[in-house]
């Protein structure tokens, strides 16, 4: 979850991690989300 964030962070996203769970993430709009599931695919191809 730490570095997840730490990728999020980077990009501008705010999320909130939670060890060994995961992170949390509240998103109120549609080009948020887009950012966030950019970097969510970059990051995945990372593990």
């Amino acid at each position: 979850a730490g570095e997840f964030a730490e990728a999020c962070e980077r990009a501008g996203v705010v999320v909130r991690p939670f060890a060994g769970e995961g992170v949390r993430v509240t998103i109120g709009e549609s080009a948020a989300m887009d950012l966030f599931l950019g970097v969510a695919e970059e990051f995945r191809k990372t593990v």
